[in-house]
């Protein structure tokens, strides 16, 4: 791995291939681990059986002899809204979160109820750092500008 590449804890969606892979699932996780170049990342996914919350850890460790500075970027494309009881129209899935609001260091996001005797329906983003870090934390909510004007549904544009 050179200075500057860019790649993900699972293997999509940078679709970078790492030097080894492995995925396992247990009833109460997934864990993602991968090894490029003298970099290990374990990507651990756990879904609340009560609540509607998923946590995720990434946990990053440098095997090398040299130091090194990794930027960590989390990001996610809400949808706010219950699935329909068939899957007639993709458009449902398209509904996107539209209040975003940053609080401190957590994002918070909403979409507007389309009759008052639907439930609101939040989101939050939020990162934990453990560790040194370099800079402070920082927040983009606006799609074009983080990835690219010309970018795709879940595609980056080349």
């Amino acid at each position: 791995m050179q200075s500057g590449d860019v790649w993900s804890a699972g293997y999509q969606p940078s679709g970078v291939e790492p030097d080894s892979y492995d995925v396992t699932f247990t009833e109460d996780r997934a864990e993602f681990v991968r090894h490029d170049g003298t970099i290990a990342t374990t990507l651990d996914v756990v879904v609340s059986p009560e609540d509607n919350a998923e946590v995720r850890r990434v946990s990053i460790a440098n095997a090398g002899s040299r130091m090194r500075d990794i930027e960590l970027t989390s990001y996610a494309e809400l949808v706010l809204a219950r699935p329909p009881p068939t899957q007639r129209t993709r458009l449902f899935q398209a509904l996107r979160a539209n209040r975003i609001s940053r609080q401190g260091r957590a994002i918070l996001a909403t979409r507007r109820c389309r009759s008052p005797a639907e439930t609101e329906i939040w989101a939050a983003h939020l990162a934990v750092v453990e560790g040194e870090t370099v800079g402070e934390p920082q927040i983009e909510t606006d799609r074009a500008l983080f990835l690219g004007a010309d970018a795709t549904f879940g595609h980056r544009s080349p």
